[in-house]
């Protein structure tokens, strides 16, 4: 599904693309410490070299031996990598990925992600490179020719090199903020009305979204989402809250204004009010009735 949404964003919105050779860009992987014992940590960074070609979509995924090394996190922080369809993840011992860069990065050693892992026993496990796709910052979405360089550690026992893990990331920062657009098409979702919502975070990267639709008060019952989302109120008659989290816990939560609100006698709240009010008006004139009585 998300491989879709990728063709689609990249091949049929920005047009047709027209086959053209282009310099052979090449992903790479790049590890530290390269020779590392048993036990420690070492952190492997996916790389682009774009050959003097400027790229705007990626997608592809790293396999590991899962029986020397355990994955314990993979890091978006200094990514060029500006919106990730499918953030780096862990699936059946390979991290797939999938993201893109509006107006395109042109350098030598583009960090596409970070992955720390710990070793497990004594070994030369390969880091493989595999179903990788870039495709080209030229309007037509035409597919980058990518070179794969596959890299090999070697895990030793009674190995003692400094281990280069970066540091624990401290993030204050909210994720950047974000627009979300409703949408409907005849054509998915059996035509129901949905939105759609991206965002990111640049140092300690996104962790999810959450979503609650309210006629009437405050953001409440929220759900953990995944864009795009299909929403409950078919009507259209509620504001929407998405509030995206990153790793670090920090929050941004945006609004969607309901496009057929309530009339003011269909807001619950509204009618609290007005009760309040007469009963304060009515304890007022009471007052001043008795009052008057009292003076006569």
């Amino acid at each position: 599904m998300r491989r879709y949404i990728f063709i689609f964003l990249f091949i049929i919105s920005l047009g047709v693309a027209i086959p053209r050779v282009s310099l052979a860009a090449k992903l790479f992987l790049n590890a530290k410490p390269a020779d590392v014992g048993i036990g420690q940590q070492v952190q492997a960074q996916l790389l682009i070299d774009t050959e003097n070609e400027s790229v705007n979509a990626f997608e592809g995924r790293v396999t590991y031996s899962h029986d020397l090394l355990e994955l314990q996190e993979v890091r978006e922080s200094n990514s060029i990598v500006s919106f990730w369809i499918e953030p780096p993840a862990e699936q059946d011992s390979s991290i797939v990925f999938s993201g893109v860069t509006p107006g395109g990065y042109q350098g030598t050693s583009g960090i596409l992600w970070t992955a720390v892992f710990k070793t497990k026993q004594a070994g030369t496990p390969d880091l493989e490179i595999k179903d990788a796709k870039a495709l080209l910052n030229d309007g037509m979405g035409t597919e980058a020719s990518l070179t794969l360089e596959p890299f090999k550690l070697l895990i030793a026992e009674g190995a003692t090199s400094e281990v280069h893990v970066a540091a624990e990331i401290i993030d204050y920062e909210l994720p950047e903020s974000f627009m979300p657009e409703l949408a409907r098409d005849q054509t998915v979702f059996d035509g129901k009305w949905f939105v759609v919502f991206a965002t990111q975070d640049k140092k300690s990267g996104m962790d999810h979204f959450e979503i609650t639709e309210v006629r009437s008060g405050s953001p409440r019952h929220w759900l953990m989402v995944e864009s795009p989302y299909v929403l409950q109120d078919q009507e259209l008659r509620s504001r929407i809250f998405i509030k995206a989290i990153d790793k670090a816990g920090n929050r941004r939560i945006v609004e969607l204004a309901a496009q057929y609100p309530l009339s003011w006698y269909e807001e619950y709240w509204n009618w609290v009010i007005l009760f309040i009010v007469g009963i304060i008006a009515l304890w007022l004139g009471l007052r001043l009735w008795r009052k008057k009585n009292t003076l006569r």
